[in-house]
């Protein structure tokens, strides 16, 4: 377990900095309510978050699409969203804390410990998506917030019209920590409604009652975790314009006592 907490305290690397009050106090009314913690006192020591992959400032043309990528971990895992000069970016998708798992963990001694990852895209930028863009993470014990400054050169350009595609893989899990025996949620959202699988050593993941399942909008739930679920793991939406895949990794450990 050491080992495990070891790798992921030094990916977790402590950057960015602290959510301002404004958008301090909307992130967490919208995201959070009046909700409490129900994490255990190993967690609470613990409780880490940082910002292994800041998101990074930009300057394109206007015309071009605009792609924002940003990693945030901690312990417990944040939940993470978008933001442009303080307002939310709800089309950014994000993924919120995981009140199910939470749940289903609680009185025993789960780790909670991983990664998350999101991803803005905006098609055919314009002058006017200029501005401040905030990664915002929360995990109940602590926020954070990494920022990029984006410019988009040159006069206003006009958009070819809108065509339907791929669904796009916005926010995942790059990688999870939980122990054996409990259960542990890979997430994996999309910008649109669409047709999820899972895999695992090549193979499709079925589900599986008290085992496996697949959540509506695409998260894999893994319950009574054994050591041989460890390893990578991919997850693919679908639809009839095509398909897009994100990859994930899950750790499964000894309990902390």
């Amino acid at each position: 377990m050491r080992s495990i907490l070891f790798v992921f305290f030094t990916a977790i690397t402590v950057t960015g900095k602290a959510i301002h009050a404004g958008v301090d106090e909307m992130y967490s009314d919208y995201l959070f309510g009046n909700e409490k913690p129900l994490d255990n006192e190993w967690i609470t020591k613990h409780a880490i978050i940082g910002v292994p992959v800041p998101v990074e400032n930009k300057t394109i043309a206007a015309g071009e699409d605009l792609i924002l990528h940003c990693e945030i971990g901690g312990i417990p895992t944040p939940a993470v969203i978008w933001a442009r000069n303080g307002e939310y970016l709800f089309s950014g998708k994000g993924n919120f804390i995981n009140w199910e798992e939470k749940n289903l963990n609680q009185g025993r001694e789960p780790t909670e410990t991983g990664i998350m990852a999101v991803e803005l895209t905006i098609p055919c930028a314009q002058p006017s998506d200029s501005g401040v863009y905030s990664c915002l993470a929360n995990n109940l014990h602590h926020r954070i917030e990494s920022t990029s400054h984006v410019v988009v050169e040159g006069p206003p350009k006009e958009c070819p019209p809108k065509a339907p595609a791929a669904p796009k893989i916005v926010a995942w899990t790059e990688s999870r920590a939980e122990n054996q025996g409990l259960t542990a949620t890979l997430v994996c959202i999309s910008d649109v409604p669409a047709h999820w699988t899972w895999s695992f050593e090549g193979l499709e993941i079925v589900e599986q009652k008290g085992r496996y399942e697949i959540k509506e909008h695409g998260n894999l739930m893994i319950h009574n975790l054994v050591f041989s679920d460890l390893g990578t793991y991919y997850c693919t939406a679908r639809n009839e314009f095509g398909n897009s895949t994100a990859e994930t990794y899950l750790h499964v450990t000894r309990s902390h006592s």
